[in-house]
């Protein structure tokens, strides 16, 4: 019994040995799962972080959109609504880049307007010229150039870094008069991409223009022919030989008006002649057939009389 009691306990004791040994073994491997998972979590935490980052940093850019517009407008008169399109763009702040009229007699008088305004204005300015008059077309187009702005940004940075290193290179190698060949290598070089800088400038500067006025083209036009008043007659008596040419002119112009009128008159009738010849050409045939039927009957009966007499 004692030595059954001795056996159990030896049994028991190794067991919770075991156990422990165990235990110890898969404690790390349970430590490097935790820290594994930590760290994916913490990496998921970040790329979050940076997404959320830059996300913030493209909506904090500001946009740049280039905006162009057309109205038409029909008016009653030209004269005076131009006049009244130059004060709103000027009330506007805005101006006119190109314009053209047209105001030939006898035909309808337009003119064209293009005009550049700041963006915040171009929506007030619109309306106001919507007002002019009856509108005919109203069109407003955009497009976003922010992503070419900014690129051609960073681009003009990059260069001009890349300006610097060269003129602090030239600066060093203008000490060595040994190297002219290279120095005039880094001479040319620099000549380059000041010229590269100075195109990328210019068209920065044109979508910084582009983007900060819009482009509103306003067309005007008349309802009615533009007929101008005729001047007055002189007050004076005219002379004899001014009263022959004006005479000789008149006669003319009536000679051609009776020539017109002759021309209209054939051209009227021409149309008339297939029909009535057709019709006509028969009826005189039977009337002249019947005349001559007529005139032989009576020249036979006047035969016969003058016979009766004789006998």
């Amino acid at each position: 019994m004692r030595y059954a009691i001795v056996f159990s306990l030896l049994v028991v004791g190794v067991a919770v040995g075991c156990g422990h040994e165990m235990k110890k073994e898969n404690q790390p491997v349970r430590q490097g799962e935790t820290m594994l998972l930590l760290e994916n979590k913490n990496a998921a935490i970040g790329e979050k972080a940076a997404l959320a980052e830059a996300q913030k940093k493209a909506e904090d850019v500001p946009r740049k959109i280039k905006y162009t517009c057309e109205i038409r407008v029909i008016v009653a008169e030209l004269a005076p609504v131009a006049a009244q399109l130059a004060t709103l763009v000027k009330e506007h702040k805005g101006y006119i880049a190109q314009s053209e009229e047209s105001t030939s007699p006898g035909s309808i008088r337009q003119g064209m307007w293009r005009v550049r305004v700041p963006v915040g204005e171009s929506d007030a300015f619109r309306d106001a010229v919507r007002k002019l008059g009856d509108v005919e077309k109203n069109t407003m187009d955009s497009v976003d150039v922010t992503e070419e702005y900014h690129d051609l940004k960073n681009h003009i940075k990059n260069k001009l870094v890349e300006e610097e290193g060269l003129r602090d290179i030239l600066k060093k190698m203008s000490e060595k008069s040994d190297k002219v060949e290279a120095f005039l290598q880094v001479r040319d070089r620099l000549s380059e991409v000041r010229d590269y800088i100075n195109r990328m400038e210019g068209k920065l500067r044109l979508l910084e223009n582009l983007t900060d006025l819009a482009t509103v083209t306003v067309y005007l036009r008349e309802k009615s022919r533009f007929e101008p008043e005729l001047p007055p007659e002189r007050a004076e008596a005219p002379t004899f030989g001014q009263r022959i040419g004006r005479t000789f002119s008149d006669s003319l112009a009536g000679l051609l008006e009776l020539g017109k009128l002759l021309v209209l008159f054939v051209v009227g009738v021409a149309p008339w002649v297939a029909p009535l010849a057709v019709v006509g050409i028969p009826a005189w045939v039977i009337a002249r057939r019947r005349r001559g039927g007529e005139a032989e009957a009576a020249k036979v009966e006047e035969t016969g009389h003058e016979t009766e007499e004789q006998t």
